[in-house]
């Protein structure tokens, strides 16, 4: 029990007290729970890691926003929590998507001037 708190300890934010609730609850769980909450643990260590380039939680290193091809390596995005980066991804996406209409629309309205101009 006392290596089980000590290892909860560890853990961002948890202290003797929720670490000594934690093992509790865990010795009071079933087998099946127990397994579980230890298979996913294991689970997630050998499935998932950390990008060596930017930090974020990824299966392949470096991570597909990192190993993009049109990623600007000039710009960085700084973020709280790794769970930040899909819905910015997702913006600046959009926003790319927009910008390059944009950019689609200027150049046929120039091209449509320079023909009726």
């Amino acid at each position: 029990m006392a290596r089980l708190i000590e290892e909860l300890k560890k853990l961002p934010g948890v202290g003797t007290k929720s670490a000594q609730r934690y093992a509790f609850h865990i010795l009071r769980s079933s087998d099946e729970d127990a397994a579980a909450l230890a298979e996913a643990v294991r689970g997630l260590k050998a499935s998932l890691r950390l990008c060596s380039i930017c930090n974020n939680v990824t299966d392949i290193d470096p991570c597909v926003y990192c190993a993009s091809p049109v990623r600007n390596r000039r710009l960085v995005c700084v973020v709280e929590e790794p769970t930040s980066i899909e819905s910015v991804e997702r913006t600046c996406a959009a926003q790319l998507s927009c910008e390059d209409h944009a950019h689609r629309h200027r150049r046929s309205r120039r091209q449509r001037d320079r023909v009726h101009g």
